[in-house]
C-alpha cells in the first residue's frame, strides 16, 4: 500500500540537532527539503528508481527527519525489498514514535515478512494513537483487518475474531472479514456459527468458502 504524499516544508534556525545530538546545517536542511519535493514527485509519477535516489540523498543531507525515512520505506515496499522497508520504517519510527500512519505502513510492511508478531504490535500501536492524532487520516477499519488476519495466522483465534466482527460491524459486506471469521469461528470450536459466516460469504463471492462449507458443514 503506497502511502499519499503530502509535501512538507519544515523551517529551522541556522541548525538543528536530533534527539541523536546529530546537527544539520542550514544549507543542508534546505537542501533535504528540496530533495524530498522531488523525490515525492517521482514516487507519484511511479518512478520509483528516481525517488529513491532523491530520497537517499536526503537522507544524508538530513538524518532527522522521519518523513524521509517514511518515503524511502515506500520506495523499498513499492519494489518489494521488504527488510530494507523495514530498516526504514523502524528509523521513522524511532524519530515520530506516535505517528499512527507510520505504524500502520510497519505492520504492513512486518506482514509481509510475514513476522507477525511485529505486525500486530504496530496495527495496535496505530489503534493506540489515532484519537491523538486525529489529522492523521488512516482506514481503522483496515488497520483492525490486517490485525485479525495476523492474529489468524498466528493461530490467536479469539483476537482474530474480535477484529473480524468489528470489522463486519463496521462493514457488514466485507466478503473476506466474513470468511475469516468463521475460520476462526470454526477454530474454536463454534462450528454452526462458522457454517452460517461461510454460507454468507459464499454469497458474498468468496469462492473458498464453498469449499469450507463442503468440508466442514455437511
Amino acid at each position: 500500500m503506497k502511502k499519499s504524499f503530502l509535501i512538507l516544508i519544515l523551517f529551522g534556525s541556522l541548525r538543528f540537532v536530533s534527539a541523536q545530538g546529530q546537527i544539520v546545517n542550514q544549507n543542508n536542511f534546505n537542501a533535504a527539503v528540496a530533495l524530498y519535493n522531488q523525490a515525492i514527485e517521482h514516487f507519484d509519477f511511479g518512478e520509483v528508481d528516481q525517488a529513491l535516489l532523491k530520497f537517499d540523498k536526503a537522507i544524508s543531507l538530513n538524518p532527522n527527519n522521519s518523513d524521509y525515512f517514511f518515503g524511502r520505506a515506500s520506495c523499498h515496499y513499492d519494489q518489494k525489498n521488504y527488510q530494507k522497508a523495514a530498516y526504514d520504517i523502524t528509523q521513522a519510527i524511532n524519530l515520530e514514535p506516535n505517528q499512527p500512519d507510520y505504524h500502520y505502513y510497519a505492520g504492513n510492511i512486518f506482514f509481509k515478512l510475514q513476522d507477525y508478531k511485529k505486525a500486530i504490535a504496530n496495527y495496535s500501536k496505530a489503534l493506540e494513537t489515532a484519537p491523538e492524532n486525529p489529522d492523521i487520516n488512516i482506514n481503522l477499519t483496515n488497520v483492525r483487518y490486517n490485525r485479525g488476519v495476523s492474529a489468524l495466522s498466528l493461530g490467536q483465534y479469539t483476537n482474530a475474531r474480535k477484529d473480524f466482527e468489528y470489522v463486519m460491524n463496521e462493514d457488514p459486506e466485507h466478503a473476506d472479514a466474513v470468511h475469516n471469521l468463521a475460520v476462526a469461528l470454526l477454530k474454536l470450536g463454534d462450528r454452526n456459527q462458522a457454517c452460517s459466516m461461510f454460507a454468507k460469504s459464499e454469497q458474498l463471492g468468496v469462492a473458498k468458502s464453498k469449499e469450507y462449507r463442503s468440508k466442514y458443514c455437511k
